[in-house]
């Protein structure tokens, strides 16, 4: 039976980060949903620039060219939407843009000569992985290409011709929910097709994955 590695001790700065982007994404979407009630004007164009901004410092502060370069001209077309007004196009870019990355992210590693980024999530834990595990790693992330291309299709079709409210409910809430089952589905399909490896509990599988380093298995 192939035993799971420990993991990730030490590693509270990175939770802390990983913790504060969800409070600042959480903060956002209800900023864009009161935004929608028109209870709120304003505010969430406003931290979706802080945040394009406090990434772009990042990347710089990190010396990653490259992907300081998309952050300054995400920023600047941002500026631009806003200058002339259309916030509203400006707020339905998150949701397709994040899925639409996410999509080429995973999508990258399964061109050939490279290790699909399943693969590599389970080789943290697993070290070298037996030839069935590498061929459910290889479906489970083609499976997460599917899942991220319907989802950006999705933000762009409810951008188009949806109402704002159901563009909202939709975006800023469903979508999470829809990432969290297919997160749990995919967990349960796992276990069931790698039923003879050792499997940590769901939290601890969680916990785990919030400690690894996502930039290194993107590089």
């Amino acid at each position: 039976m192939n035993t799971l590695r420990e993991t990730g001790h030490g590693d509270s700065p990175r939770r802390l980060r990983y913790l504060l982007a969800a409070v600042l994404l959480l903060a956002y979407s209800i900023a864009v949903h009161f935004e929608v009630l028109g209870t709120i004007h304003g505010l969430a164009a406003v931290m979706l620039l802080v945040i394009v901004a406090w990434l772009l410092v990042a990347a710089v502060r990190a010396r990653r060219g490259a992907l300081a370069g998309w952050w300054l001209a995400l920023l600047s077309g941002a500026i631009l939407l806003l200058a002339y007004g259309n916030e509203r196009w400006l707020l339905s870019l998150p949701p397709i843009l994040i899925n639409a990355v996410l999509m080429i992210v995973f999508a990258r590693t399964l061109r050939q000569g490279s290790v699909p980024m399943i693969s590599r999530f389970a080789a943290i834990w697993r070290g070298t992985l037996d030839a069935k595990t590498r061929h459910y790693t290889l479906r489970a992330t083609q499976a997460w290409v599917i899942f991220f291309a319907v989802m950006a299709m999705e933000s762009v079709f409810l951008a188009l011709l949806a109402s704002p409210q159901i563009w909202s409910l939709f975006t800023q809430l469903l979508n999470y929910v829809f990432v969290v089952l297919f997160f749990v589905l995919e967990y349960a399909v796992r276990l069931h097709v790698l039923s003879h490896l050792e499997h940590p509990r769901f939290i601890t599988f969680v916990h785990r994955l919030l400690n690894v380093d996502f930039r290194k298995l993107i590089a």
